[in-house]
């Protein structure tokens, strides 16, 4: 397995608020956006990905109950980061989205919150494994726009379920096959906000290595404008 990841502040923001975390050792690869002034918000997406690290990295054995044990890696991410908020001015919150990609065996377990994405390359197409959690997404769900519409919409960055912010966050857990061949990216939002699909695709699909795509995936965000953070994680399996 090959992999690499790289994060950028982006054109506009003063500080980058993504966390990235790749640990080869158990094939678990995390992207994370935080949310919050006054670098809440980087604190909030590192307390996620350090602690649902550290949680898999002592618990996770051969025969463990994925399912449950990614829940529990999530809930203690969450409650990490509610026990800093209470810390901060009354009123000031901080949460972050995580979306998880962990290898077990010939499986691909996804664990996500949010609106990072996580997307599979298998035979030349690219698909989006995980759903944003957010009011667009559920326009989309109830049929009233389509997915290209959704893309674009103004309510594309009001999110439904993050984690830090309310009493309980559950995360979306998928189990899926894993190919030989499969190529995997994971991104914020800065990444699928100012590239098309095809031609995130196009790039996935090339003969260059996962570092050289995540350079090229990130310096054509950053050529397009890269109003927000920008963070990639490429994984070929």
């Amino acid at each position: 397995m090959e992999s690499f990841g790289r994060t950028d502040k982006g054109k506009v923001r003063s500080n980058n608020q993504d966390n990235i975390l790749l640990n080869r050792e158990l094939g678990l690869f995390m992207v994370a956006d935080g949310m919050g002034g006054h670098a809440c918000g980087e604190v909030a997406s590192e307390l996620a990905v350090q602690t649902v690290n550290a949680h898999l990295h002592a618990k996770l054995e051969d025969g463990a109950v994925l399912t449950s044990l990614l829940e529990e890696a999530f809930r203690l991410g969450h409650e990490a980061i509610l026990d800093y908020s209470r810390k901060l001015p009354e009123g000031q919150i901080m949460g972050t989205t995580l979306s998880l990609l962990l290898f077990r065996g010939n499986n691909a377990c996804l664990a996500h919150v949010g609106d990072s994405r996580i997307y599979r390359l298998r035979t030349g197409s690219l698909e989006k494994l995980t759903k944003d959690h957010t009011e667009v997404q559920e326009l989309v769900d109830a049929g009233m726009i389509s997915e290209e519409e959704a893309e674009n919409h103004r309510l594309s960055h009001v999110l439904t379920r993050v984690m830090g912010v309310a009493e309980r966050c559950r995360p979306d857990i998928v189990i899926r096959d894993a190919a030989s061949d499969d190529r995997f990216v994971l991104c914020s939002d800065g990444l699928f906000r100012e590239l098309t699909l095809p031609v995130v695709e196009e790039i996935m699909a090339g003969g260059a290595t996962p570092r050289e795509k995540c350079d090229l995936l990130v310096e054509r965000s950053l050529a397009a404008g890269a109003r927000d953070n920008v963070s990639v994680i490429v994984v070929e399996a």
